[in-house]
């Protein structure tokens, strides 16, 4: 939260700007959009393996760094 709270805090033309530039932008988006919908969809079937799947791997990526996707 903290670093979405200084992003969302920053010059929003930049980020977007930043964005736009970025070749890999809708690749990241798109899958970020699969994700999403996949755990929105775990929890609306109550299907808590798969929902705790992507928290797990989530978490792993955001304490190793680590950007394999799994």
């Amino acid at each position: 939260m903290k670093v979405a709270t200084q992003i969302a805090s920053e010059n929003p033309h930049l980020y977007y700007e930043i964005q736009q530039g970025n070749a890999n932008t809708a690749q990241v988006t798109a899958q970020f959009k699969k994700v999403l919908d996949e755990l929105a969809s775990a929890v609306e079937e109550g299907d808590e393996a798969v929902f705790t799947r992507y928290m797990g791997v989530a978490k792993r990526r955001l304490v190793t760094g680590d950007s394999e996707q799994n």
